[in-house]
């Protein structure tokens, strides 16, 4: 099967970007892969991407609308001879008459992170002949839209990479790439937050808010992102809001490690905080996983398959958020429970059954069986070679 990955380019650090990147060499394993990007690169011949033993073509479109780059795929698809395209983005944000020009044998591979299933997405699913959720619970929302499924294909995470590091040596490694001001002791209680500061969904304000009324022992809040994100909250605005001018407690680095540097960013933590009012899939949970440390999420979407009480800790809280845009709703994690989690969790830490290390190693156990990168490419090479004999005779 020839088959064209419509995505973000696949070297982008997103979370699409990541699953394109991820996927694509791997089911050239079996199948013949491309891939055509609708960002990170216009009029640019000749791109390729994976190994120099077997480079896959990167198609781009003529700079312009990212609506009407995206009109390109079906020239590509026609010019590359594709049997099949599988798209990875949110295809909410698709055009009302994206039916009249979407491409044959499309498998929709998008995130849904709120109930119930939006109609805008569901008017553009329409126009998919297979539909893989990215989790068990995306595909109850699916079903309860009265929609035919396939069955889940998670995320991954790469096993070489991501693995426990000694929480000493991982946190001599941050504070080395740390403001001079600014470090995380050995000794401290480690409370960490992954999360890109542009929307609203991630609920960055709360979380800060939990962790300061926690008041939390020698405890540091060390926060990977952007803390000043035009688009997003003024963290230090927030932050000052709360605690004045003591910064004692807030560790930052403003900006992105390189991916190769953040399973030492993950175990310097003690406990990943990720309460959300929902997530597609959710990478850093994996991430922080693999590592060996458990997290604090929001008991909804994703969230809820990925961390369950044997490794880690679920926040309830109301289905309240409305997506306007959307017409659903999303959770807001209760104030008071996060807090309380947050204390709760640094009381046993050094329980023999209860404590973070034994969550955290059980997570990794999870990971490692459910979100190995190699599986979860060899899980796609048996989907395609189940729709293989149906979607060929339709070319």
């Amino acid at each position: 099967m020839r088959l064209l990955i419509w995505s973000p380019a696949p070297w982008a650090a997103t979370g699409f970007g990541k699953v394109a990147g991820a996927i694509g060499p791997r089911i050239a394993k079996k199948h013949q892969v491309a891939y055509f990007i609708f960002t990170h690169a216009h009029n640019t011949p000749g791109l390729k991407f994976g190994s120099p033993d077997n480079p896959l073509e990167v198609f781009t479109a003529p700079r312009g609308p990212m609506r009407k780059e995206n009109q390109w795929v079906n020239q590509v698809r026609e010019s590359w001879g594709a049997d099949a395209v599988l798209s990875i983005f949110d295809w909410w944000a698709l055009p009302e008459n994206f039916h009249r020009w979407a491409p044959p044998s499309l498998i929709a591979y998008t995130p849904v992170d709120a109930i119930p299933l939006a109609p805008q997405l569901q008017a553009r699913l329409q126009s998919a002949t297979y539909i893989v959720p990215m989790c068990h619970w995306a595909k109850s929302v699916y079903e309860e839209a009265k929609m035919l499924v396939e069955s889940p294909i998670l995320h991954g995470v790469d096993l070489n990479l991501y693995k426990p590091i000694p929480k000493g040596e991982a946190r001599n490694a941050i504070n080395s790439n740390l403001m001079l001001d600014m470090n995380l002791p050995n000794n401290a209680f480690v409370v960490g937050i992954v999360a890109r500061n542009a929307a609203d969904r991630k609920n960055l304000p709360a979380q800060m808010k939990a962790f300061y009324q926690a008041s939390i022992p020698n405890s540091k809040l060390f926060y990977v992102g952007d803390l000043d994100e035009p688009k997003g909250w003024n963290l230090q605005g927030v932050w000052r809001l709360l605690a004045g001018n003591d910064n004692n407690q807030l560790v930052y680095f403003n900006g992105e490690f390189a991916e190769t540097g953040m399973p030492y960013v993950y175990s310097s933590m003690d406990v990943l905080m990720n309460c959300t009012y929902g997530e597609g899939f959710g990478f850093p949970l994996i991430e922080a996983g693999a590592c060996g440390v458990p997290s604090i999420v929001t008991d909804f979407s994703s969230m809820r398959e990925l961390v369950q009480p044997e490794r880690g800790y679920l926040v309830s809280g109301e289905v309240s958020h409305c997506q306007q845009i959307l017409s659903t709703w999303q959770m807001i994690p209760s104030l008071k429970k996060m807090r309380d989690t947050l204390v709760l969790s640094y009381e046993r830490h050094d329980d023999q059954f209860l404590s973070l290390v034994t969550k955290g190693q059980a997570m990794r156990k999870w990971v490692i069986e459910n979100c190995d990168w190699d599986k979860i490419g060899n899980q796609w090479i048996t989907f395609l070679d189940k729709i293989e004999s149906d979607i060929k005779p339709k070319r």
